[in-house]
Formats: C-alpha cells, sequence, structure tokens
C-alpha cells in the first residue's frame, strides 16, 4: 500500500510525496510511528491542536493501485 504525504506551512506546501509505508515517512520526517499512525487515521494529534504561528498541517492518505505514480 501506497501513501502520499503533503506537508503544508501557512497554506505553503513544502513537501509532497508518495511513500510505500507509513515507516519510510516516519523515517524521511523525522516522527515516530505513532505521531505518523495516527495522523494518516486522523486522530487527533499535537500538530493539529499546536496554535503556533507557523506548525505544519501534514497529511497523509492512502493511495489507490495506479494513482499518484
Amino acid at each position: 500500500m501506497k501513501f502520499l504525504c503533503e506537508v503544508l506551512v501557512r497554506n505553503q506546501r513544502i513537501h509532497y510525496h508518495t511513500y510505500n509505508s507509513l515507516r519510510e515517512i516516519c523515517q524521511d520526517l523525522n516522527l515516530t510511528y505513532y505521531q505518523v499512525a495516527d495522523i494518516s487515521a486522523k486522530r487527533r494529534n499535537k500538530f493539529d491542536e499546536n496554535k503556533f504561528k507557523f506548525a505544519p498541517k501534514i497529511i497523509i492518505t492512502k493511495v489507490r493501485p495506479n494513482e499518484g505514480e
């Protein structure tokens, strides 16, 4: 299964990449597996609750076969 990861800061895209696993996202963004799993499952996470002006918005979505290549 593939995942599309997008990172936005103040609505400006700073990262947009397709990964083969959540673990690859962890390594690339230097996040824990639990953080990445929570973000991909749309659970509560510290990035959404942060009121800091430049806090990143991380969006992780599953990619269907033959999509996002």
